[in-house]
């Protein structure tokens, strides 16, 4: 017989839930589910990853769930929700029941609360698909093979959390790409941690599977790409040139990504004739494109003043040194200087020293000189 039996209709409205009211009840909860997916929608790495499949759990929701009100069911194993699958007496009706300790439409207009509860609905969710999927007659009753996908999911949310701190961290008005680099290498960690459960025999599963069933797409591989091939204001998170830079030069941990940029750079030439000890400061633009670019614009020195004619040479990467040269040309002087730059263990700042070579300069002057440097990278204020 269809007709749903008397005492099921009573316990449904014993737990506030009645078969009238499932329809509002799950448009709540769908508004659950995606303010806590949109909690994960702003970010550099966003566009690279996905959750869970929105419309496919909203349908499962639709056709396979039946929601209760019962905060003394979920009280009892501290729980937001808990998943009853379909052999359970009550359920017998539908594929299983998902008991909330609050109602979805009464819920606290707080963020986090939302997103906390779309959470627990999400993990709760994966367990109807599972259902659907008969995968907990395939692997029996133990707790580590009954939760091994929900954990695993949930668990990357952990390195995801360890990124944004990254993120905050380039935006900050003093970044410190130590610290960046140290996040990045914490959460890469824990994603390969969380590649090596999905192994163990008790909770085996398989990337694949998760992408399948549940559209869970969330890989170190594809967040480092995204990362990496990130352009100034680009995506959601809009990141400008400088924030770009330290992202992936923490990312990458040296070569062209941690020099491209501005530098706050000081100078000190020694035994100029004229001069005694001449010191210089300005600001060297390192431009990463086909070929890497520097271009020196230092005060008082005379001949790099602004205005005057410079050439920025290309110049050569290898890890942390950046090897070039530059020329400048005023009033029949021609100066080349010949550079080696090499980044310290910082990511934030360099060492190093050029030879200048002086062609047309007073006949007093040294054939060549030697100019030693330190540089930082330059920091706007917010």
């Amino acid at each position: 017989s269809n007709e749903v039996p008397r005492d099921v209709i009573d316990h449904c409205a014993q737990r506030k839930f009645s078969r009238a009211n499932q329809e509002a009840m799950k448009e709540a909860t769908k508004k659950l589910l995606t303010t806590f997916a949109s909690a994960w929608s702003d970010h550099g790495f966003s566009s690279a990853i996905q959750l869970f499949d929105q419309e496919a759990y909203f349908r499962q929701l639709d056709e396979h769930v039946t929601l209760i009100w019962d905060s003394k069911e979920t009280a009892a194993d501290k729980v937001q929700a808990k998943f009853q699958p379909r052999w359970t007496w009550f359920s017998e009706l539908e594929e299983g029941s998902m008991y909330l300790d609050a109602n979805p439409m009464a819920l606290s207009k707080k963020e986090k609360d939302q997103v906390a509860l779309g959470q627990t609905i999400w993990h709760e969710l994966t367990h109807s698909v599972e259902l659907s999927n008969d995968d907990f007659a395939a692997g029996g009753n133990t707790e580590e093979y009954g939760e091994r996908n929900a954990w695993n999911m949930e668990n990357h949310l952990v390195p995801l959390a360890i990124l944004v701190r990254m993120e905050r961290l380039a935006s900050s008005s003093a970044p410190d790409v130590r610290k960046m680099k140290t996040r990045w290498n914490v959460a890469t960690k824990r994603f390969r941690e969380l590649a090596k459960d999905r192994e163990k025999p008790e909770s085996r599963t398989t990337i694949g599977l998760l992408n399948g069933w549940f559209g869970f797409r969330v890989t170190e591989g594809q967040i480092r790409q995204r990362y990496l091939s990130l352009k100034p204001n680009d995506g959601p998170k809009k990141f400008n040139q400088r924030q770009t830079n330290l992202l992936q030069c923490a990312i990458a941990g040296a070569g062209e990504k941690c020099w491209e940029g501005a530098w706050d750079i000081s100078g000190r030439t020694e035994n100029i004739p004229g001069f005694g000890v001449f010191d210089d400061e300005g600001r060297m633009n390192v431009q990463i494109d086909s070929s890497i670019y520097v271009t020196p614009k230092t005060t008082p020195n005379p001949c790099l003043d602004d205005g005057l004619l410079y050439t920025p040479g290309p110049a050569k990467l290898d890890d942390r040194t950046l090897t070039g040269s530059f020329t400048c040309r005023m009033r029949g002087v021609t100066a080349v200087y010949d550079y080696t730059f090499t980044m310290n263990p910082d990511l934030m700042s360099f060492t190093g020293e050029s030879t200048t070579t002086c062609r047309g300069c007073p006949s007093a002057w040294p054939k060549s000189y030697t100019t030693t440097y330190k540089g930082k990278r330059f920091v706007a204020k917010n």
